[in-house]
């Protein structure tokens, strides 16, 4: 997660949004290919995760727990 202010302006930031989630996107697609054979049976466990990328600003805050609770996230 990377937050702004809600006045941020900085021309960059969508561009620097799209390509963490681009980044993300192929590292989960990674931890997706694994053969958990290969893996340590230790480490296994830590495959099934995932991650995401969200670009907040303050007054996103709410909404945003919100669907963490929901599971939506």
């Amino acid at each position: 997660m990377e937050i702004k202010s809600d006045e941020e302006q900085d021309g960059a930031t969508p561009a620097k949004s799209e390509y963490a989630k681009a980044h993300v996107k192929r590292v989960n697609e990674k931890l997706r290919a694994l053969n958990l054979a290969d893996i340590d049976t230790q480490y296994r466990a830590d495959t099934k995760q995932s991650y995401s990328f969200d670009l907040l600003t303050p007054h996103q805050f709410a909404a945003w727990f919100a669907a963490l609770k929901k599971g939506i996230l």
